[in-house]
């Protein structure tokens, strides 16, 4: 779809809200005034037209009011527009997009990142995968890629990803079992094979903190996301009983965010509205 046909979206500004049409139009004082009011408004409302506040802002090129948005509000890094773009994805201004990231880095708790580990040593599956792909696609490019001098650090992960799809089994499950020697929480463990073979899925039933065993990469990119969007929406649900609204509204807004963006993969061709 061309993204230029946004502007046709002129004739119907009138029903988005005032600080959305601050934004869009690059007026960061009318901008300031609303995030100063109380309550703040929600950058990442869906408006009228399908598009947020963040959304226009960062299209536009309008570093100022996402400089503000991103100093005075909690937001969602990973909300879509109608044409199924995040704000990072919709700005061609590399300022704003590093700006986006760093702020997305320093809110973000580095813990619920997936981890993706690599096992081979070819380096021609070092490019990216399906895999990768696959990740950057529901994470807004929110994965780290771990090396073999990182493994002290994977035990700090909610989750890992072990793409071994070159890999013997004997070495894998060999790794998986040093692996869990490591001292403190054990994180989720996702591991894509090239073949399922049942005695291989048995032999790794001894080793609790492995959620999952793959050949396909949608399939554990879909169960990696149901489980974390599910805890995503846990963790939101026991802040707001202790009264942290700020972050339980972050976790609860994640969630969803996995979800929309499951949607995407699962049915590729659906447009989210």
């Amino acid at each position: 779809m061309n993204r230029n046909a946004k502007v046709i979206e002129n004739s119907r500004i009138n029903k988005n809200s005032d600080f959305y049409n601050a934004c869009r139009n690059g007026d960061a004082q009318t901008a300031l005034q609303h995030l100063t009011n109380n309550p703040v408004p929600n950058p990442n409302e869906i408006q009228p037209n399908g598009s947020t506040a963040l959304h226009a802002a960062a299209y536009y090129g309008h570093v100022s009011v996402v400089r503000l948005i991103v100093q005075h509000c909690s937001i969602s890094y990973l909300e879509r527009n109608r044409y199924g773009f995040t704000a990072y994805e919709e700005t061609y201004s590399n300022e704003i997009r590093q700006m986006l990231q760093s702020a997305q880095v320093a809110t973000t708790n580095q813990y619920w990142w997936p981890t993706l580990y690599r096992m081979t040593n070819n380096f021609q599956h070092k490019t990216e995968t399906t895999l990768s792909r696959l990740l950057n696609q529901i994470t807004a490019s929110r994965f780290l890629v771990a090396h073999a001098d990182q493994i002290a650090d994977l035990s700090r992960r909610a989750s890992i990803i072990i793409d071994a799809k070159h890999v013997k089994s004997d070495e894998i499950m060999l790794f998986l079992s040093e692996f869990s020697t490591i001292n403190g929480r054990l994180p989720i463990i996702y591991v894509l094979i090239e073949n399922l073979s049942n005695d291989f899925v048995a032999s790794l039933t001894v080793l609790p903190h492995v959620q999952g065993i793959f050949d396909n990469e949608e399939s554990l990119i879909v169960r990696w996301a149901l489980n974390m969007a599910l805890e995503h929406r846990k963790t939101g649900h026991e802040l707001l009983t202790s009264d942290d609204k700020q972050n339980a509204e972050f976790f609860l807004n994640e969630s969803v965010a996995l979800y929309q963006r499951l949607a995407t993969i699962v049915h590729p061709k659906k447009r989210l509205t």
